[in-house]
C-alpha cells in the first residue's frame, strides 16, 4: 500500500510521465505499472492536473467501462 501511494506522489510530480494505457486509444489515460498493480490515471495537460482512476492487478486487461464509471464518480 505504501508502494501505492508513492506512485501517487510520483505522479502529483511527473503527471505526463506514465505510459500510454494500451487499451484506451485516448492520450489523457496514463498508467504506472507498479508489480502486481497498475495505476490508472487520468492526465489533462492544459490544466496539469492528474487524477488517479483505477488501481488493478497487473494481469487484468482494463476495460474502458471500468475507467468511464470511475471518472464519473
Amino acid at each position: 500500500m505504501l508502494r501505492i501511494l508513492e506512485v501517487e506522489k510520483l505522479i502529483g510530480q511527473f503527471p505526463g510521465g506514465g505510459r500510454l494505457v494500451p487499451e484506451m486509444r485516448n492520450p489523457i489515460f496514463r498508467e504506472v505499472v507498479l508489480p502486481p498493480f497498475r495505476i490508472i490515471y487520468q492526465y489533462v495537460p492544459k490544466s496539469g492536473r492528474a487524477s488517479v482512476l483505477a488501481v488493478i492487478h497487473s494481469k487484468q486487461q482494463l476495460r474502458a467501462t471500468v475507467v468511464r464509471s470511475r471518472r464519473s464518480a
